[in-house]
């Protein structure tokens, strides 16, 4: 049996889980049932995985419907790689650039 903090814990994880497939489902396009006819045109995102201690060599791309169907922790690196991709405002590249020449100047 388990402790009744961890039954709770899976279950909200597993409700997260649901509202997670449903919307990328819904915004991606994937299919997780594997009867469908479509599911093996593999629609969805695909992610290139370094995995763990392998080398970058050994690294493969996987489908996101096989990350959530294998219960693997993805959307946190997704969402650090698109902010950190994100193309700056003109704004902020001013004063990202007054804001380096002011450091210079001291």
């Amino acid at each position: 049996n388990m402790p009744e903090s961890m039954q709770q814990e899976k279950s909200a994880v597993g409700k997260r889980k649901s509202v997670a497939d449903k919307d990328n489902k819904e915004k991606w396009g994937i299919i997780f049932d594997k009867n469908h006819p479509d599911y093996e045109s593999e629609l969805g995102r695909q992610f290139l995985i370094k995995w763990g201690s392998r080398l970058y060599s050994e690294s493969t791309y996987e489908y996101e419907r096989d990350l959530i169907l294998m219960d693997v922790e993805y959307d946190s690196y997704a969402q650090d790689f698109l902010h950190r991709n994100k193309k700056p405002t003109k704004s902020a590249m001013k004063k990202n650039f007054q804001t380096e020449d002011e450091e210079r100047r001291r």
